[in-house]
This record gives C-alpha cells, structure tokens and sequence, in this order.
C-alpha cells in the first residue's frame, strides 16, 4: 500500500506552510536536504522522519536532542501516525493527514507518451530513459545533456504543434540550469498558448528551501523529488521516483 501524507505547519514561525508526499521516508529537521526544513534552533539537523512504506505510517524519532512528540506525549523511537495528529518538533507543531493510494493495475501502455529528460551524467540519463521505458512510464524517452538543447527540442516540438509528456530535470546544468529551464518553458507554453501544461519533475536537492517552493508554485504542475546522493545509488534513487510517477501522476 501506499500513502499520499500532507503536511502543515500548524505552529511555530513557518505557520501556514504546507507539503505533499508521496516518497516512502520524509525527513523533518534543520538539514537543508530534509523534505521538511524548520528553521528553528530548537530542531536536531535530522530530528525526526515519517515512514509511509508500508500498511500503516509510522513516526520515527530520530535521537533529536530535544524529543519528537505526539498530541503532546513524547514518543520513545516509532510510533503509528493516525489522521489529523499532531507533530511537535522543537518550537514548531504541525499536523498530518494521511490518504492511502490504491494499488494501480499493471500498466497495459505507456502512462507518458514520451519524456523528456534534461541534465545529470550520460549514464545517469541513459539509466532514467531504460527505467522509464521498462516500467511503462513513457514509451519514448529523449535525453539533453544540457537546458540549452532541451529549450531547442521543446520549442521545435511547439512550432510542430507538439507537447512533451514529461519532464524530469536535473539542476546543475551546463548554460540554463534546471530552474531556470523550468520557468522559461512555462513562458513559452504561454506565448505559444498551449492547451496544456507540461508536468514539470524536478528529481535533485534543491540550493534554497523557500525560494524552490515560489519555483514549484509557479512551474505547477511539477513534482520535487530529492536526488538523496548521500543515501542510496542512483539506480535505487530512479526506481523510487518512477515507482511514485506511476502511483501519482502529476495533474
């Protein structure tokens, strides 16, 4: 089973602030590469992380140096998270909902007709291409090493009256950045007046927490899923985030 968990700050100086997820571990804390960034003195850098992998979510304290509580009661190492409980870390308080995803029928054909895959290593990108293909994500995949080819290959698609699927970024990229690719494609989606827009994947650790969400907020549609170099291969990384395409497509 999997789980869609919402997230909003209820309490402390980032109140109103809200999330969506649908990786299977989100991480709560003051470390800039953590799904949810506190700013706060009184979080641990890694303070605490929801576990939703399973048949049930799960709330693991993290040995943060001031505790992880639940509706106010402290909490040991785990504990199962339940519809509308309350998360305080250090100053801050926020409140989860939970919405289980059913499991999807096995794809009979493609979910994207292609996919546009822009940035990270030649084997990197050849990597995503044969995940998507073999998954049944995207039936064609086209792969740029940089913003700047794929600007060209988006806009000769325009002028041909013709959408990409899918786009998966990286952010380092040589000449236009990921970002920077993203929001000039939804600007010539405008002066081109497309009928639809292209959902936007931005798959690394982004430089600024709050800025990247203004840029998410504008590219929407889009999905930001972190790269997470310091966990696991690349390989694992690309089967997590095709697994979580497939179970939630971008709208």
């Amino acid at each position: 089973m999997g789980w869609k968990v919402f997230i909003m700050i209820t309490g402390g100086s980032q109140r109103g602030e809200e999330y969506q997820f649908t990786q299977d571990n989100i991480l709560i804390g003051r470390s800039r590469k953590a799904e949810v960034v506190l700013n706060d003195s009184s979080v641990s850098v890694k303070h605490c992380q929801i576990i939703a992998g399973g048949e049930s979510v799960e709330l693991e304290d993290l040995m943060s140096k001031n505790g992880t509580f639940v509706n106010q009661a402290p909490i040991d190492e785990r504990i199962t998270l339940k519809n509308g409980d309350q998360i305080q870390v250090g100053r801050s308080e926020l409140t989860v909902r939970l919405e289980p995803t059913t499991a999807s029928l096995p794809l009979t054909s493609p979910l994207y007709p292609n996919l546009f895959i822009a940035g990270y290593e030649n084997q990197e990108r050849e990597m995503l291409a044969a995940e998507a293909k073999q998954s049944m994500l995207a039936e064609e995949s086209h792969a740029f090493p940089n913003g700047e080819e794929l600007m060209v290959r988006t806009l000769e698609w325009f002028e041909q009256n013709r959408d990409p699927g899918l786009l998966i970024l990286d952010l380092k990229m040589p000449i236009i950045n990921g970002i920077n690719a993203a929001i000039s494609i939804r600007a010539y989606e405008r002066a081109y007046q497309r009928p639809g827009l292209i959902p936007i994947v931005f798959f690394f650790d982004p430089p600024d927490t709050e800025a990247f969400r203004k840029v998410l907020t504008f590219c929407a549609p889009s999905l930001y899923y972190p790269r997470r170099q310091d966990r696991m291969d690349f390989g694992e990384q690309v089967k997590l985030l095709i697994n979580n395409l497939k179970r939630s497509p971008i709208h």
